[in-house]
This record gives C-alpha cells, structure tokens and sequence, in this order.
C-alpha cells in the first residue's frame, strides 16, 4: 500500500485540521514534529520530503497551510506530490477560510 496517510495543518502553528489514516500508526506525532522542526530551521522550500521508519513524509506548502502525505519508501516521489497538491488544490477550493480559524481535528469529517 503506497501511500498511508494524508494530514493537512496550518504550517504556522502546526495545528491539525485534517487527517486520514489507512493503517495505524504514529504518522500524526511524525508528521508534526518534522513540520515544527522544518519551521525552526527556517527551510524555505515549499515542498519537502522526510525519511522516517521505513516511510516517505511529504510535505507541501500551500499558504498558511501544510499538506502532508505518508508514502511507504518503496513508493516513488511523484504519487504522495500529485497527491499533496490535488489536497492542496480541495482544501483551497472549500476549507481555505474556514481551516484558518479552526481547531484541532474539526475538519477531520468533512474533509476526510
């Protein structure tokens, strides 16, 4: 199974709007701490990819917010980036507002 996991958060604060898992894991706690330390280490890039326990996190960032999918390594780059920006381009078209002010989680349904 290629691509495991897909997390939209705002990229500022790193806050979790929105996620869907196909498997269980930890992809969440991953995903947040490679967004908060790319933010401390100021990476300009706004698409960026992080190797952790056998998985790829991409990330893109669009705006105020970051979308991340988790491919399995063995997956090649251009399916989890089609996927970062078709995400990209639905939580733009119906989420872009309403995520700015939004709490943890509360976009998980509706956007799921």
């Amino acid at each position: 199974m290629p691509l495991v996991y897909a997390l939209v958060a705002r990229a500022s604060d790193g806050v979790p709007l929105a996620q869907y898992a196909v498997i269980p894991g930890n992809f969440e706690a991953r995903a947040l701490e490679c967004l908060a330390h790319s933010r401390r280490q100021g990476v300009a890039d706004d698409r960026f990819v992080v190797p952790c326990d056998g998985y790829a996190f991409n990330f893109l960032i669009h705006g105020p917010y970051a979308a991340v999918v988790v491919a399995d390594s063995t997956a090649g780059p251009k399916l989890a980036l089609a996927c970062c920006r078709r995400i990209c381009a639905e939580w733009a078209a119906s989420f872009w507002d309403s995520g700015q002010r939004a709490n943890a989680h509360t976009l998980d349904r509706a956007f799921g």
